[in-house]
């Protein structure tokens, strides 16, 4: 096998088996090369990690409130 179709197989081994451990498969057209990332995993990890500041502090600042900046960065 040549080195390029040994890179792929090992590639589709590590997607199948984080895949098989609970990550998610995201969508190419979805990912932001500059950033480095899937602008809606940001938001879902902002979110997911201010819900406990919210439940103790009513005037902590809403995540979704900056997702309009999200389509200027991509």
């Amino acid at each position: 096998m040549t080195e390029k179709t040994n890179e792929v197989m090992f590639q589709n081994d590590m997607i199948r088996q984080l895949i098989a451990n609970g990550w998610l498969l995201g969508k190419p057209e979805d990912y932001n090369r500059e950033l480095a990332l899937y602008p809606e995993d940001l938001l879902g990890f902002s979110e997911a990690v201010q819900q406990g500041l919210v439940k103790n502090d009513p005037s902590a600042p809403d995540s979704r409130k900056y997702a309009r900046y999200i389509p200027s960065w991509a």
